[in-house]
């Protein structure tokens, strides 16, 4: 009988099965119950979630504006609109989420809820024949719903984050399913393939460090490949070297599906955009040229050097007389436009008196502003052009001495320091810290109400508002105009502001609960995996809970490197926007590792 180095994934034992003297019909009656149960909760969360204010800052036209802005031509079938400096800023999708929403008439919370719903019900569906009891696939999943990175007030901005989060989750669910159905037939694998691939194009074009997800994914391949190499070996001698390579082949075959898939995905988006703008670069952070002419001004040395500058003024100077194409830039750099990128640096790293640089978190929006001033954002092609000229001109003064440069380089991280990795370990601790106790989340408080006719005279406020269909939003201090809020001015007493304020003061306490459980859940959880580790390798068993803690870890462990190396080098990364995908990770590996612990040590003989 054919030895799979994964048997126990898929062991009758494993499943969640009735015993054999209750009837067929007790069964099924099961099974549906917990259907309706998980409907019934699935739908009480979207229910939560249409209660739940908007954190509305139309203004914002580098974040919430944009996307608005980009799914209403969307809407009008004009793909991204006219062209200019933001257009190509950032992914695309979240925009066509919004435009199909609007479509579909949900207000926007309400979608992406469901959306993270089904997520985590994905994930929790793939994990049920592992922990055998549905009451633990029910409890996983409660777990997993009810994060408060999903409802926290920062999230509830209209940002990307609000659907990479559960893109996250589902792509996670996908490699679960994807060893699930493993020994499954060729078509069902093959449609999983497809889905995986349409999901990972999704999550490329929503923000642009999808990168970070790679290091857990490759660790799938890699399992699987071992489970087809390992599994090989319990067929005859002479068949099992063939059986092997066919596996592995099947597997490498399977996964180039989902690359092709992914790729497919993102290269419509490429295709649209070289129809109407010329470029096939989905984001303009990505494109070759952009990060080559950013690269160019990052490699010069200079003497004076300080922390997050990594384009200082010095170099500038250096480089205004030495290249014609940052010369055009000039202007707008000794002008006063870019005083709001200097004080906010200034602000955010409290550097008094300031110094006048732009810090690396916003210098990249200040370079794109500066060639917007000197006329090349009128196209695509033409800013792409600009930027080759300049990293031409600054590239060919470095390797003919005139400037004093690192070697070639083409992205916007700033040159390696020695000095960057002690502070990068001790923010990954932090990082973990934050995780672990929600750092900086809260509930929204004080909701307001403002329909599309009875806005005041904002027409911004209008707009945005219908564009993501809900009149419930919370207090910002941009939005501070009386007649805005004219219909929730008495405090609180309307009846849809009372069943919301309930409905987050029930969300606090969540809130606290998670805040005052977590920390001590991960630490057994980190004790509990270390066990199982040692269990697993004295009795020579693989156990598949502990495997997919070992991936969430991967998924964790990337996300808190990437961001505790950005808060070193570039711009404050320590903040419940971008820590939100790395929640439900943290409480898969909590729940998993402690699992596959109380299976490996409730028994005296392993029995999967």
């Amino acid at each position: 009988m054919r030895f799979t180095f994964f048997q126990r994934l898929t062991s009758n034992a494993w499943r969640n099965e009735v015993p054999l003297n209750t009837s067929e019909r007790s069964a099924f009656s099961i099974t549906t119950a917990w259907r309706v149960t998980y409907a019934s909760i699935v739908i009480f969360y979207a229910w939560i979630m249409s209660n739940l204010p908007i954190n509305a800052i139309p203004f914002a036209g580098y974040d919430d504006a944009l996307f608005v802005r980009q799914a209403l031509y969307l809407l009008m079938g004009e793909w991204l609109g006219p062209y200019d400096k933001l257009t190509l800023a950032k992914g695309e999708f979240y925009s066509m989420w919004i435009a199909a929403n609007w479509i579909v008439g949900l207000p926007i919370l309400v979608s992406q809820g469901i959306f993270y719903a089904l997520a985590c019900l994905l994930l929790v569906c793939g994990l049920r024949p592992w922990l055998r009891w549905e009451a633990a696939v029910f409890a996983v999943f409660l777990i997993l719903l009810f994060n408060p990175a999903v409802y926290g007030t920062e999230n509830l901005r209209i940002m990307r984050e609000a659907i990479y989060v559960p893109l996250t989750v589902s792509i996670f669910a996908g490699t679960v399913w994807w060893f699930r159905w493993r020994h499954r037939g060729l078509l069902r694998r093959v449609a999983l393939a497809i889905g995986l691939g349409a999901l990972l194009a999704a999550f490329w074009l929503t923000r642009e460090e999808g990168l970070w997800i790679a290091p857990a994914l490759l660790l799938v391949l890699f399992m699987a490949i071992l489970d087809e190499v390992v599994g090989a070996l319990g067929e005859r001698q002479d068949r099992w070297l063939r059986a092997g390579l066919l596996g592995v082949i099947r597997v490498i075959t399977l996964a180039g599906l989902v690359i092709i898939t992914a790729m497919l995905g993102v290269s419509a988006v490429g295709w649209m955009n070289q129809k109407k703008y010329g470029v096939t670069d989905t984001v303009e952070f990505k494109q070759h040229e952009f990060l080559s002419a950013y690269g160019a001004l990052s490699r010069i040395r200079h003497r004076d050097w300080r922390p997050y500058v990594v384009v200082p003024r010095e170099v500038l100077e250096q480089v205004y007389l030495l290249s014609p194409a940052t010369a055009e830039l000039q202007p707008f750099f000794d002008s006063s436009r870019p005083d709001g990128y200097i004080q906010i640096g200034c602000q955010t790293y409290a550097v008094a008196p300031c110094d006048g640089e732009i810090r690396a978190g916003w210098f990249m929006w200040a370079l794109r502003d500066a060639v917007a001033h000197a006329g090349y954002y009128r196209s695509a092609t033409e800013a792409r052009a600009f930027y080759a000229r300049m990293a031409g001109e600054i590239d060919t003064a470095c390797e003919d001495g005139r400037l004093r440069c690192l070697p070639p380089r083409a992205t916007m991280a700033p040159p390696f320091r020695a000095d960057y990795i002690w502070p990068t370990l001790r923010t990954m601790v932090i990082m973990v810290k934050s995780l672990a106790t929600f750092f900086s989340f809260s509930v929204p408080h004080s909701p307001l109400s403002c329909a599309v006719d009875t806005c005041g005279q904002s027409l911004r406020y209008q707009i945005f508002l219908d564009a993501v269909r809900t009149d419930l939003f919370v207090h910002v201090p941009s939005l501070a105009a009386p007649d805005f809020q004219h219909r929730s001015a008495d405090g609180g007493s309307l009846p849809f502001q009372m069943r919301s304020i309930l409905i987050t003061s029930v969300l606090e306490k969540v809130l606290l609960g998670y805040r005052t459980v977590l920390p001590w859940i991960l630490i057994a959880a980190a004790i509990a995996y270390a066990g199982a580790a040692v269990r697993m390798v004295r009795r020579r068993v693989v156990e598949p809970l502990f495997l997919v803690a070992t991936v969430a870890a991967a998924l964790i462990m990337m996300r808190v490197f990437l961001l505790s190396y950005l808060e070193v080098v570039a711009i404050p990364s320590i903040n419940s926007l971008y820590n939100a995908p790395s929640f439900p990770a943290l409480l898969v590996f909590c729940t998993t590792a402690i699992a596959a612990a109380i299976r490996l040590y409730g028994r005296r003989k392993y029995c999967p």
